[in-house]
Formats: structure tokens, sequence, C-alpha cells
């Protein structure tokens, strides 16, 4: 009787197992691939919408320090700057980070929206039961009740983390305030809130008339200025060190280039690909999870 190898016999249990795992090897492979392409491919197109509609800044200067740039140094401005995506279609909020176009300058700064067009603005001393001083930025929404008001309830709390704003110390601020001009309502005023806002426009006396459509006096006598239609007002989150609505006055919305969405810290190209393709995966797992 002939003999055969087991090469020449048609069912044999080694080579089924061979040929299963080398099946098994085979669509695991291209599976893998597959998926890889497919999301290779999600993400080019993901990233040819996000590109049109973000656009991309490296933060110059110590204005949004250390929110921004935590690492620059005041005093001889070295050290690593970050760099921002900025959201150009999505609504800006209060207390967002935003960039602002001033194509005088043929340039941009990155500041932080502080109220919109009908509310009312103020910065003043605050003085704590400890005695301490502190500057305090004043906000009063568009709409509120005037007749039943205090200035207690318009001060921002800056440590809310709100949107990301979080200041937790004033101290640089107050300390780099420089000169305060007393009002005759009794009340201290940052020197260019006051510059800017009051000096050409404001009644020098307590008892003249004023614009209520501009101003607002509450019962201890401090002045609000109204942000005027399609204007805004913002601050840099360093104020000891910031150029912006105390000293330019309000901006126009239409200087606004977008709201900050993603921050690359220390920024460079390894870092900026790192943030986005996070940023990415981040998208991919909140659109499963939904």
């Amino acid at each position: 009787m002939a003999k055969f190898d087991d090469d020449f016999i048609q069912y044999n249990d080694q080579k089924v197992k061979e040929e299963k795992s080398k099946l098994a090897l085979y669509l695991f492979t291209h599976i893998t691939l597959y998926i890889f392409l497919i999301f290779f491919a999600i993400f080019f197109i993901w990233y040819t919408v996000f590109t049109a509609t973000h656009k991309y800044y490296v933060v110059r200067g110590a204005s949004m320090k250390d929110t921004l740039n935590a690492s620059l140094s005041l005093t001889d401005s070295t050290g690593t700057e970050d760099a921002v995506y900025v959201d150009t279609m999505s609504k800006v909020r209060l207390y967002d980070i935003i960039v602002i176009e001033k194509e005088a300058e043929d340039r941009n700064v990155v500041k932080r929206m502080m109220a919109f067009e009908g509310d009312y603005v103020s910065i003043s001393i605050f003085v704590d039961e400890s005695g301490t001083q502190n500057l305090f930025f004043y906000r009063i929404a568009e709409g509120t009740d005037l007749s039943n008001f205090s200035d207690e309830m318009a001060r921002v709390d800056e440590s809310s983390g709100e949107n990301g704003y979080t200041i937790y110390s004033y101290s640089d601020w107050t300390n780099q305030k420089g000169r305060f001009l007393d009002q005759t309502f009794g009340i201290s005023y940052e020197e260019d809130f006051y510059l800017q806002f009051l000096v050409d426009d404001f009644p020098t006396s307590a008892t003249a008339e004023y614009d209520t459509e501009r101003f607002f006096i509450s019962d201890s006598g401090m002045i609000y200025v109204k942000v005027p239609e399609d204007k805004f007002f913002c601050l840099g989150d360093n104020r000891g060190h910031s150029a912006d609505s105390r000293e330019y006055g309000f901006y126009d919305v239409s200087q606004i280039v977008g709201r900050v969405e993603i921050i690359v810290r220390n920024h460079s190209f390894v870092n900026r690909l790192w943030v986005v393709v996070r940023y990415y995966f981040a998208e991919v797992e909140d659109f499963f999870a939904r």
C-alpha cells in the first residue's frame, strides 16, 4: 500500500490550524490598515475644515501672563511664547480670550472679552476688611434693574473659572496702577480709565446733569460707562502690563478675529502637531459619546 506525506493529505489538523492563523493575520492586518486609512481620511477632511475655520497666532508680550506666556520674563522678555488656535466661526462669549485685529497698526492682540454693547463697566479700588487695597473690574449686564442695584453685585469674581477666566492676584495690577485721581463723587479710579472715558465727557460737578445713555452713577457715587452699540470692552489678564480698553477705549466688534479655542504651550512644530492631533481624537471621542 502506498504511503503519502502529510503534504498530500487533503485533511490535516495542523495544516488547517496554520491556514486559519494565516487568514486571521491577513484579516487583522487589512482591517487595521483600513481603520487607519479611514481615520486618516477623516482626519484629512476634518483638518481641511479646521484650517478653514481656525487661525493660528503666536502670542506676543506679557499682557495675558500667566494665562498665556507664563514662562515669559517681565524684565527682559526672555522665555518661550505660547500660541493659540482661534475659532473664527463660533460666537464669542463673555470672558472668552479673543484675538483682535488692529489694522491701523498691522498687528493682532490677544485680550479677554469683558463686556458687550449695552453693558456698563467701571474700575475702582476695593478695600477689604484687612484694609488691603485692590483694583477690581465692575460690570453691569445689559438689562439689569438699576433701581435695586449695589456695586457689590457688579464686582466681577475673577476666580470663578468661567471660560477659563481665573485671576488670583491683584497685587501687580495695584502696584502698577500709577497715579490715581479723586473724583468729585469721592471715588478713586484708575487713571487710564478715567482719562479715556470721563475727562472730556463727564460733568465736573456732582450735581450737574449727565448723559444717562452713556453713564450710570450708583448710590455710592461710582461712575459706570455704557458700552456703545457694535463695541466691546476688553482687558489683558496681566492688568499691570496690558494696553487694552483702559487705554484705547472701546474696540469695534468688527475687529474680533475670533475666540481662542486651543492653546499651544511653548509653541513649536511638534507641540502644535501634538495639540491638533490630541484635539482631533477628543472630537472623535465626543462624537461617538453622543
